[in-house]
This record gives structure tokens, sequence and C-alpha cells, in this order.
């Protein structure tokens, strides 16, 4: 009898399925490496890829949300949010002030690095046994797991395309209850501002999708889960968008027609690359 998807994944990463691909922090860049002896070649990621093809033309607009309203009327400019993580880790003691332009990358990491933590060690309990904080986000985020039945395999997932020479990192894999394989990518920040759109995209995306945060992101997600499906020919069960926010966590998984809408985002960005390489 075939194993089901998620202990095969976990198989392969043991054997090193994953391992040619990782981030060089020297260059500040995903790399990849066949063997050992051989030399590591650069790879772009994909958020820049995909910003020059479809939304370069993205703009945030900071007037729009340079306060925060109160929930008792009102506004605030900044509001302060101390996290603390053991001195272990080198993430310690910030503090986020949400409205500066910073501050949603620091909140972000954050909560990434806490995440790629729990699933290092296997399981909720054991990293509480060592670790006895973790941000509100990420309390919020075990939560929403708990809720769907979702158990965290991995976190921060190097993986690659050499067809597209692209690298990028998976947010998290995790297994549902039946042992398929489900990916998640995580997002924080005002609610608000995720949907807020500025126009539409460009060329080929222009008539699928407004100019936002959360379109990026189903960009974003639907190109990983194309090269996991290409590359690593991975199952994948379900996709998600996981939107935390000091308010609220939404969900947003892309329907079959998305995803399969995904192999054609594909060919259009090989399309792109391939014209830029012979310019």
């Amino acid at each position: 009898m075939e194993k089901p998807p998620a202990e095969l994944f976990m198989i392969g990463l043991k054997k090193g399925m994953f391992d040619e691909t990782f981030f060089n922090t020297g260059c500040n860049c995903f790399c990849f490496k066949k063997n050992e002896s051989d030399k590591s070649s650069k790879l772009t990621g994909i958020n820049p890829v995909l910003r020059t093809f479809f939304y370069s033309n993205y703009e945030f607009d900071k007037k729009r949300f340079a306060k925060i309203k109160k929930k008792n009327g009102g506004y605030i400019k900044t509001k302060k949010r101390k996290v603390e993580l053991n001195s272990i880790q080198s993430l310690d003691n910030y503090e986020i002030n949400i409205g500066k332009k910073t501050s949603g990358k620091v909140r972000g990491a954050l909560v990434h690095e806490q995440f790629k933590l729990i699933s290092d060690f296997n399981s909720f309990d054991a990293f509480f046994s060592v670790y006895n904080y973790l941000d509100n986000f990420t309390m919020m985020g075990i939560k929403w797991l708990q809720k769907k039945q979702l158990f965290p395999l991995k976190s921060e997932l190097a993986i690659s395309d050499l067809n597209l020479n692209i690298g990028t990192a998976v947010d998290m894999v995790a297994s549902d209850s039946a042992k398929n394989l489900v990916i998640i990518e995580w997002k924080t920040g005002n609610p608000d501002t995720f949907k807020y759109y500025s126009g539409r995209m460009e060329n080929e995306m222009k008539t699928h999708f407004n100019n936002s945060p959360y379109s990026q992101a189903i960009l974003q997600l639907l190109m990983t889960y194309q090269i996991l499906v290409k590359n690593y020919f991975l199952p994948i069960k379900k996709c998600y968008i996981v939107h935390i926010s000091e308010e609220k966590i939404e969900e947003y998984s892309p329907t079959n027609e998305m995803l399969e809408f995904s192999n054609l985002l594909y060919g259009i960005l090989k399309k792109h690359l391939d014209f830029s390489k012979k310019k």
C-alpha cells in the first residue's frame, strides 16, 4: 500500500530532496547547487520577477492608511506592540510601530521565524517546553491551524525552478487529517490594506486581477504551487493565503479553476523571461 503524501514528503525531506536549493545570506538570494563540488548558481526571487512583469505600476496610498481607526472612534497615528523571543533567536526585543514603513516587515519576519521554530520542533508541546512566549499573531495562526486540523511539516522550505531560474520559499507545508499536503502563505498587517488596489495589473494579468497586495499574494501562491508540482511532483491538496491582523484572521483559498490557471501563468512568465534574455 502506497504511503500517504505527507509521509512521502517527510521521507523526501530527510533524504535531501530539497537540499539543492538554499538561501545564501552572503549574496542575499536563493541559490542552486547540484553537488557539493559544484559552484552554486544564483536564482532570482519569485516576487521581483512577478513584480517586473505584472505589477511594476503598483502604488501604495500612504495617506489613506497613515492612521489607524480606533474602535471607539477617532484615530491614532501609531500603536506599539512589544514582542519577545528567547535570546537564542535573532529576533529578541522589537518595538513595532504600526504605520512605519518597516513595521510590517519586522512583524512578518517574527511570525515567520516562530512558525519555522514550531515546524522544527515537530509539535506545539515541544515548542512550548522551550519557549514560553509567542507573538499574538503567531498564536492566532496556531489556533487557525488547529481549527483546520492542519499539522506543520516544514516552514521556509526553499524550492527552485531552473527553467525559470527562480528560487523561493514556501511559508509552510502542512498535513491535513488525511495526511494530504497543504501549502500556506502567511501574510500580516492592516486588513484594510490587503485588498486595497491601485488600478489593474499589467500585461496578461490586466484582465484577471486588480493591482492589490491580495492579488500579488495570489500570483505568488499560484507560482509556488506550480513549482512544487512541476519540479518536485508533489500532490498538493489545498493552498491557503492566511492574512493575520490585530483584529482578525482571514483565509483565502484559490479555486480549482485558479489552480488550473496557474499552469497558464507559468507559461506566460516563461515567455516573458525568455524574451528578456534575448534583449
